[in-house]
């Protein structure tokens, strides 16, 4: 088991597949979760070769049974798939709970003006590690230099997180995962919904001048 995930390893790093999970929390508090996927397609053909089902088909399959929409796509030597699934639950979701440690790794709580929501997990891969037997080391020096992505974008800014780097204008955290090794993953925040926020606002000043006019109109009478 861990000699073919090993193998697999050393496929992530030549650049024969590709991986990359994503979570998006919306500013109505809802999490959407997505991932890609992608084999050169010498991966594929060795697997047909060796008389084993398409890895992109058992991806695939699985992507579908946990409720993704599942899209197929290709870049350059690249075959992979990508999946989305809206409005789900990312501390039930097999896809993603796999890797991540603890029963409750986000917690979202809602009102009317603002979300909070605390991720606070670790991506555990250690189970990708060298063979006993590399006595020179090659295979440390390769695990080390493997890794794959791990996103988390939100629409207003992070109170606090550890993330590798930021993109998409600094909106989506973005951590590098290193086979072999546990990667802490710690998110949090708050998102005010200003809309809602807004027809508050303007609702209180209606009342507000609501209850001046009245009063004027009592005073008068």
């Amino acid at each position: 088991m861990k000699k073919n995930l090993f193998i697999l390893s050393l496929l992530l790093l030549s650049g024969c597949v590709k991986a990359k999970y994503g979570v998006e929390i919306t500013p109505a508090g809802k999490t959407n979760l997505n991932y890609n996927i992608a084999f050169n397609y010498m991966v594929i053909n060795m697997a047909d070769a060796a008389g084993q089902k398409n890895p992109l088909e058992e991806i695939d399959e699985e992507a579908i049974r946990e409720g993704f929409k599942v899209e197929k796509y290709k870049d350059g030597d690249l075959l992979g798939i990508k999946a989305f699934k809206e409005d789900a639950d990312l501390n039930t979701t097999p896809a993603f709970k796999k890797f991540l440690t603890g029963d409750t790794p986000l917690v979202i709580q809602k009102n009317i003006f603002y979300t909070d929501y605390n991720l606070d997990t670790s991506i555990d891969l250690t189970e990708f590690f060298p063979d006993i037997s590399d006595e020179f080391g090659i295979q440390n020096v390769l695990m080390s230099q493997m890794n794959l992505e791990f996103t988390v974008t939100v629409p207003q800014k992070a109170e606090q997180e550890n993330s590798s780097y930021l993109e998409n204008n600094g909106n989506t955290y973005v951590w590098l995962v290193k086979f072999g090794k546990i990667t802490k993953v710690m998110i949090k925040g708050r998102i005010y919904n200003f809309l809602n926020i807004g027809i508050a606002s303007v609702l209180l000043i209606l009342s507000i001048i609501g209850i001046l006019i009245f009063s004027r109109r009592k005073k008068n009478d």
